[in-house]
C-alpha cells in the first residue's frame, strides 16, 4: 500500500540481507549511536527494519519505537509504505540497488557516503548524505520536525525524476525484486551491484 496523499507518515525504514556482515554493522551503528538521540527529539518516530535472514539478536531486540519485520513479500510495498529509506552502511563496496529502487518509488534516501558509493545525486536535494550521529540525527530531525527544514517528499520527487532520467526503472525494479526473492531463499549475497551501473540510460 502507497503512502496516501497528505503528510507523510512518520515512520523510517531499512531493509537489505541482514545476514550480510556490513549491512549488520551498520544497522548496530544506527541503533546504539543515532536511533536513542533521534527519539528523544522525535519520541513518536518509528524505524521498520525488513531483511531476510535477521540474527536472533535483532529479532529479539526490544527497543523504543523499532519494528523488526524480518523477511517480507514484497520489498517495493514495503518501501512505499514508508517516506524515508535509511542506509547505514560504514563498510562495503559495489552500488546499492536498493537506492535506486527507493529512489525510483519517490522515496527519500538518507545514507552515508559509503552507502551512496556509486550513485551521482545531489545532496540535500535529490538524496541526504550524513556520516557521524550528530549529522544523522540532525538530518532526520530536519526531515521530521515542525517546521521541517527538509521537505522528504520534495526531495523523493527528485530522485524520482533523477532515476527516471539515469535509468530503466522497470528493469531496477524487477531486479531489487529478484534479488530480494534471491535473499530470502537462502542466497548470502550483499544486496549491491558489484560496481556497473545497472540499466543506465544513454
Amino acid at each position: 500500500m502507497a503512502i496516501p496523499p497528505g503528510r507523510p507518515p512518520r515512520t523510517v525504514a531499512v531493509i537489505g540481507s541482514l545476514n550480510w556482515g556490513p549491512n549488520l554493522e551498520g544497522l548496530r551503528w544506527l541503533l546504539a549511536e543515532v536511533w536513542p538521540r533521534v527519539r528523544e527529539a522525535l519520541p513518536d518516530l518509528t524505524l521498520h527494519i525488513a531483511g531476510s535472514h535477521p540474527p536472533a539478536w535483532l529479532t529479539g531486540l526490544r527497543a523504543p519505537g523499532v519494528v523488526v519485520h524480518g523477511f517480507v513479500p514484497s520489498a517495493v510495498e514495503f518501501l512505499q509504505q514508508h517516506p524515508v529509506l535509511l542506509v547505514p552502511l560504514l563498510s562495503g563496496g559495489g552500488m546499492r540497488i536498493k537506492i535506486i529502487e527507493a529512489m525510483t518509488l519517490g522515496r527519500c534516501v538518507l545514507t552515508t557516503t559509503v552507502g551512496g558509493e556509486g550513485i551521482e545525486a545531489a545532496a540535500g536535494q535529490e538524496w541526504l548524505v550524513a556520516d557521524s550521529p550528530a549529522e544523522w540525527v540532525a538530518a532526520l530531525v530536519g526531515i521530521f520536525n515542525a517546521p521541517s527544514a527538509l521537505d522528504p517528499v520534495a526531495i523523493g520527487q527528485a530522485a524520482a525524476a533523477l532515476a527516471a532520467r539515469r535509468y530503466d526503472n522497470v528493469a531496477v525494479i524487477q531486479a531489487f525484486e529478484a534479488l530480494y526473492t534471491r535473499l530470502g531463499a537462502g542466497a548470502e549475497t550483499a544486496d549491491v551491484v558489484a560496481h556497473p551501473q545497472p540499466h543506465v540510460r544513454s
